[in-house]
């Protein structure tokens, strides 16, 4: 039998006023509690909604955080792919020169080893000049004996026909 029905049950009968006052006050306490369980209800269930906003925040404050993050890895990825561009660009353009360099290298030393070359030709034509020239100085010296022995014999011839 519920409350509200004893309470009409016993006012009906009279039974007086002490136990109309009792099923009140048991009435009232119950409604109390009921009351104060549904707001305790009501509260936890605020506490756990706030407590989940509360979460929800934090998750969205560290999303927010990591997309930062992300966008700022990204632009520092952009600005090390630019210098990474330009450092290669340098290399290409330092390996370009230095390809330069050594063709010319090897230019020089080609003209070098056409020189050293022409210069062991020259030398060895020199030689040969030189061992001509020292023939034809023999040659010379001895046509120049030839003659001075030819003209002293002619002197000489000269001199027995001159009376």
């Amino acid at each position: 039998m519920s409350p509200e029905l004893l309470l009409t049950v016993v006012t009906a009968l009279g039974i007086g006023e002490l136990l109309r006052t009792i099923i009140t006050t048991y009435l009232s306490r119950r409604g109390k509690q009921e009351d104060q369980e549904h707001a305790d209800q009501q509260a936890e269930q605020q506490s756990e909604y706030t407590l989940n906003e509360a979460r929800i925040a934090d998750a969205a404050a560290f999303r927010a955080e990591l997309w930062e993050r992300l966008k700022e890895a990204y632009t520092r990825n952009d600005a090390l792919s630019q210098q990474y561009g330009v450092l290669l660009q340098e290399k290409a353009t330092i390996y370009a020169a230095k390809e330069a360099k050594q063709s010319q290298i090897d230019r020089l030393n080609q003209k070098l080893t056409a020189i050293s070359l022409r210069n062991d030709e020259l030398e060895r034509i020199v030689k040969q000049l030189q061992e001509k020239h020292q023939t034809q100085i023999a040659e010379i010296n001895r046509q120049r004996e030839e003659c001075e022995q030819r003209y002293l014999q002619l002197r000489h011839q000269t001199r027995k026909l001159t009376p």
